[in-house]
């Protein structure tokens, strides 16, 4: 997302977002460098997060899109109370998963030859985060009904929480806006110069990118007019989290290139499982 596309993001971390070279392990003794089942899982802890603060807020957030996701498949909503402490803690777990991940140290500048997090992306995911959690809180706070038809009878009107989402989101667009013109690394978008494997074939890439800004802009707009504010903020939530958590799966060898793309992808497609939920209530 820049101010054409990283203004409209979406892609915070949630995962080792750590980038620092670390010697081949084989240096010293016989064993192959490549790690292999577990060991490749357990290189995910490091001493950068040394109280694991960052991977239990990791592993918490994860299962908490799932759980989230499986009742609005299986019940048709995500059940957000506005009156239960757990939806009130929604917003401000996420963003403090995002925000953990600055204890990481991560490059200025991309890696060249895989989705590796680097500042600039890093910092976009806290923004485009942080844009989804404010409007959540926004919503917590100040409720309206969800019912456009409700709208007139509502505390703030309809047209005074359009006006204070899109407020919020402009700011946020701002920030990360702020953010490129400090941190862009040699002109490159964050999403769409994402490197794939070798051998990919180019209209793979080509029409990915086109759904990359389609599901951008598709997040803005659901943002700024969307009725269920809580489920669509949420969900808009999930591929942002989980594509930095998917980069350091990346730099830990556990995943390729290509398969980034993969599962960002389908991160992406099940935030639409909101309205697919929504067409099959009105039949």
């Amino acid at each position: 997302p820049e101010s054409s596309e990283r203004s409209r993001g979406m892609p915070a971390d949630m995962g080792d977002a750590a980038v620092v070279e670390e010697p081949d392990r084989d240096a010293t003794t016989a064993r192959p460098a490549k790690m292999k089942g577990w060991s490749k899982m357990a290189s995910l802890f490091t001493h950068h997060d040394r109280f694991n603060v960052h991977k239990v807020l990791g592993i918490g957030c994860l299962v908490h899109f799932l759980v989230r996701f499986a009742w609005l498949v299986w019940y048709g909503s995500m059940f957000f109370d506005p009156s239960h402490w757990t939806t009130w803690l929604t917003p401000i777990a996420h963003m403090t998963l995002s925000v953990s991940s600055t204890i990481f140290p991560v490059p200025k500048a991309r890696f060249g030859s895989k989705p590796i997090i680097w500042k600039e992306l890093q910092l976009h995911n806290i923004i485009f985060t942080a844009r989804s959690c404010l409007i959540m809180l926004f919503y917590l706070v100040w409720p309206v009904h969800d019912d456009v038809r409700m709208y007139r009878n509502a505390k703030p009107t309809g047209l005074e929480h359009f006006v204070g989402r899109f407020i919020i989101v402009a700011c946020m667009h701002y920030a990360a806006d702020w953010v490129t013109e400090n941190y862009q690394d040699r002109g490159r978008t964050t999403t769409r110069d994402m490197p794939w494997n070798q051998g990919t074939p180019e209209w793979i890439p080509r029409w990915t990118k086109k759904y990359y800004a389609i599901c951008q802009l598709v997040a803005t707009a659901a943002l700024l007019g969307q009725t269920g504010v809580l489920e669509g903020a949420f969900a808009i939530i999930f591929p942002i989290q989980l594509s930095t958590f998917l980069m350091t799966l990346v730099r830990k060898s556990i995943l390729n290139g290509t398969q980034w793309h993969l599962w960002y992808t389908i991160s992406l497609s099940v935030v639409y499982l909101i309205a697919v939920v929504e067409v099959l209530k009105m039949q």
